[in-house]
């Protein structure tokens, strides 16, 4: 499986960079599928950027899009533009997971609607 951590944070990607190093290394040689099947988890590519602007990958890119509280720090209008490239790089076919919570200002049991009817 090929993995990509995009984040407008240095500091987190180098930190997601040593935990990705550190577990591929546990991989290799605790799991049985490593040594017997000949299985190595591919490296976790690391970009910085904009969830909103995602100028780095081309449409249709991305399998699985996996925002984990992302939403509960961008204003409502910067939302809007993360949601629209996550439709643009999404593969047809592919998941959008959302971690992540409403917040203050948000109309309540209204975001999931608003992300699935006017982002797209």
């Amino acid at each position: 499986m090929d993995a990509t951590l995009l984040d407008l944070n240095p500091f987190f990607l180098q930190e997601a960079g040593g935990n990705d190093r550190y577990f591929r290394k546990f991989f290799n040689r605790q799991d049985t599928r490593a040594k017997n099947d000949k299985i190595e988890p591919t490296e976790l590519k690391l970009v910085q950027g904009k969830a909103e602007g995602m100028t780095e990958f081309e449409d249709e890119t991305f399998d699985i899009l996996n925002c984990i509280n992302l939403f509960t720090s961008m204003p409502s209008y910067e939302r809007r533009h993360a949601a629209q490239e996550f439709f643009r790089v999404l593969a047809p076919g592919g998941i959008v997971c959302f971690n992540d919570a409403v917040q203050k200002n948000d109309r309540a049991g209204k975001v999931l609607d608003l992300i699935t009817d006017k982002y797209n």
